[in-house]
Parts: structure tokens; sequence; C-alpha cells
């Protein structure tokens, strides 16, 4: 466990490492849907084949969809929604990858400056 503490020896932040020797390999490790921003589906397309080639040898199952710069966050939730809720028992996590939908969330400042106030970027709504 490592702990950030400010000038008065208050705790500003608490994270945890694990580590581990001799740990039995993984060779699968679920699916992992790739959200892609389409305006780099063909331009990039060479690195993002790579990308994904490289989550496959570390024990992915790649789903990648493109999606265009101008979809909702609920077009991108709901695409995502039905893809987990075909596969619950695998589909581990998500990747996106350009400018998709960033939704918001919230209200509040959470670095203390009041004309930041109100809603946050929130990845998490995905």
């Amino acid at each position: 466990m490592l702990q950030s503490y400010d000038s008065n020896d208050k705790i500003l932040a608490t994270n945890y490492i694990h580590g581990a020797i001799n740990l039995t390999m993984t060779d699968y490790k679920g699916k992992i849907i790739v959200v892609v921003d389409s305006l780099f589906s063909e331009e990039l397309a060479m690195e993002i084949n790579r990308l994904c080639d490289d989550m496959r040898g570390d024990g992915w199952f790649v789903i990648k969809k493109s999606f265009l710069r101008s979809a909702s966050a609920q077009t991108v939730k709901d695409y995502i929604k039905t893809e987990f809720l075909k596969d619950k028992e695998t589909i581990r996590s998500v990747f996106l990858l350009g400018h998709i939908a960033v939704p918001y969330s919230g209200n509040f400042a959470p670095d203390g400056h009041p004309d930041h106030l109100g809603a946050w970027p929130c990845d998490g709504y995905y």
C-alpha cells in the first residue's frame, strides 16, 4: 500500500500495488471490446491491427467496432451493452480508441476551482 501525504500529514491518496513471482500464466483473459473512432479506422488500420494482434497475443479475444465521431454516447453504450449481454461470462474489458463520444456526469469541482463546477467526463458510463 502506498499513501501520499500533504504537509500536515493528512492522507491525500491511497494506492495498492500487487505483484507476484512464479505466477501461472493466463493463456485466455476473456474478451475485450475495442471501440474505434472511424476517422482512424482507415488511416491507422495497420497500427490498429497491430494493437489488436498484440491484445490477442496477450490472451484476449478481440471484438472490434468502429463508430463515427458523430455517434452519441448512448449509441456506443447500447452497442457495448448488447455485446456484453451476449456473453456476460467472458467479456472483461472495453478499450476506447480515438474520439469516442464523451459522456459527462456529476455536479462537482474535484480540483477545488469553483469555475470548474459541473459535469465532468465519465468513461465509466460505458
